[in-house]
């Protein structure tokens, strides 16, 4: 809704672009705000269905979300996923720390070393969000004689794992409440660009 400025006055093309861009940027906030509070939304889901989920407790901690501007400039999305640990980030707080420059280290926060089978493994959220999402299919084996790890030996065939459609279902509960987000935050923003 572009705001009618009169050209006779002198500069007034000027400031009428101006109040155009104020006017653009304002709702570009509105809608950034708004998805921001859809991916709140979903977020809030998915972790109340994780609850189900839990092997290490890991997944559940690691969920997270994110607001980010489309390349494009059209609009925004709201990602909403496993969180990784920055290892770069960790490993150099660590040198920092034996240089003196820093008195603590970061530490990972959600990959977790976890006991199977004897064996101690390193249990990364964002590696296996996928096979909780969508499952596995069934493995058989093709050159080998049999499926192993090291420690434990599979046989010939591993069944196939449905998946929980976590994040799929938790997006289908939410979605109806998407609308009432951007209708409110919107009406926000046009209630600050008239000064009501």
């Amino acid at each position: 809704m572009p705001i009618a400025v009169s050209k006779k006055v002198r500069g007034a093309a000027h400031l009428a672009n101006k109040l155009r861009s104020l006017e653009e940027r304002a709702f570009r906030k509105a809608a950034r705000k708004a998805t921001d509070d859809v991916g709140k939304d979903v977020l809030a889901e998915v972790k109340a269905r994780a609850r189900g989920i839990n092997r290490t407790g890991s997944l559940r901690k690691a969920l997270g979300r994110k607001t980010v501007a489309l390349k494009s400039g059209a609009g925004f999305s709201a990602v909403v996923g496993a969180r990784q640990d920055s290892t770069t980030r960790i490993r150099k707080s660590w040198e920092a720390v034996r240089a003196g420059k820093r008195k603590k280290g970061l530490k990972a926060r959600f990959r977790r070393l976890v006991e199977h089978n004897g064996r101690t493994i390193l249990v990364n959220p964002a590696k296996y969000l996928h096979l909780v999402e969508y499952g596995r299919r069934q493995v058989t084996v093709v050159k080998k004689k049999v499926l192993a790890d090291g420690s434990a030996v599979y046989g010939t065939r591993v069944r196939p794992v449905a998946g929980t459609g976590l994040l799929r279902k938790s997006w289908a509960a939410a979605k109806p409440r998407v609308r009432p987000y951007f209708v409110r935050r919107l009406r926000e923003a046009s209630a600050a660009a008239r000064g009501v």
